[in-house]
């Protein structure tokens, strides 16, 4: 497989800078743009990576053109910017907060896949999506 894929972060804090040596350090993955509302964190941010800065992450989705939507965000945001990516067609979300108890709330958004990641603080009820869901990912990423 040659395919490159495509990395918009959103969310440049101490998280997002460790998610970003991830897809740098990954030959599927470039990061392209990242987003943060912070002026602070995107500066601090760009200055070690090489990408478009963006303050408004709704900017970077009209104006990228992203595979995959990595949103390293606080709990309470979240939910809405991962709906927001998939309304911009992002074709992959990786989601490592929770999205509630209802993903088909977030896949009804648009044609892209959800790949959660919930960490041990968040595992439970919600976990039980996740084999299914990236089995999608697996197969519609190829």
């Amino acid at each position: 497989m040659s395919n490159t894929y495509r990395v918009g972060l959103i969310g440049c804090g101490r998280k997002g800078h460790g998610h970003a040596r991830g897809y740098v350090g990954n030959p599927r993955t470039e990061l392209v743009a990242a987003a943060d509302p912070d002026g602070s964190n995107l500066e601090i941010f760009l200055d070690r990576h090489a990408v478009v800065g963006y303050a408004d992450y709704h900017e970077m989705l009209a104006k990228e053109q992203i595979d995959i939507a990595a949103p390293i965000l606080p709990v309470r945001p979240n939910p809405q910017v991962v709906i927001d990516c998939a309304r911009a067609g992002v074709k992959a979300i990786y989601c490592e907060k929770p999205i509630g108890d209802q993903p088909g709330r977030i896949r009804r958004h648009g044609g892209g896949v959800l790949l959660p990641r919930h960490p041990p603080c968040f595992r439970g009820r919600l976990s039980h999506h996740a084999p299914a869901l990236e089995g999608q990912v697996a197969h519609r990423l190829r």
